[in-house]
C-alpha cells in the first residue's frame, strides 16, 4: 500500500536552494480506514435501538469521508501552510514555486499518521457516543 502526496517543489532565486512540500492526498490506506470504521460504526447503528437499514451502511461510509476531510482540516489550519513567500534555509531569499506534483511513498509521512490519528479519535468519540445511547 502506497501513500499519495501532492509535493511542490521551490527552487531559490540567489542560490541553488531547494525546498519540497508535501501535502495529503485520498489514497488506499485512507479508504481501508474508512471502511473499518464503517463497519465499528455500522455495528452500532444497524441494530436496536437504532435500527436502520442495511443500505445505510453506504451513508455512513460516506460519513467516514466526511470525518477524513474534518480530521484533516487542523493538518491544513495549523500545521502546513505560514507565509505565501517561502524563504530560502541557505540565504534567505525569496523562492519561486517551479511545479507540484503528485509522488507516492511506501513509508507514511509524519501529516499521515497524525491524520489517522485525529481520524481514529473522532471514530472513537463518535462510537462512545452512539453506544451511550443505546
Amino acid at each position: 500500500m502506497t501513500f499519495s502526496h501532492i509535493t511542490a517543489e521551490y527552487r531559490c532565486t540567489k542560490c541553488d536552494g531547494a525546498r519540497s512540500e508535501h501535502a495529503s492526498t485520498l489514497s488506499i490506506p485512507y479508504v481501508i480506514t474508512a471502511f473499518i470504521g464503517t463497519i465499528f460504526l455500522s455495528a452500532v447503528l444497524l441494530r436496536t435501538p437504532w435500527n436502520f437499514p442495511w443500505y445505510y451502511f453506504f451513508c455512513i461510509f460516506a460519513g467516514e469521508f466526511l470525518a477524513l476531510f474534518i480530521a484533516g482540516l487542523p493538518l491544513s489550519f495549523f500545521f502546513i501552510g505560514g507565509s505565501i513567500v517561502r524563504k530560502c534555509p541557505n540565504c534567505g531569499a525569496a523562492m519561486t514555486l517551479r511545479g507540484r506534483h503528485f509522488t507516492k511513498t511506501e513509508k507514511p509521512r509524519w501529516s499521515d499518521s497524525l491524520l489517522l490519528v485525529f481520524f481514529v479519535a473522532i471514530n472513537v468519540v463518535a462510537f462512545i457516543i452512539l453506544h451511550q445511547h443505546t
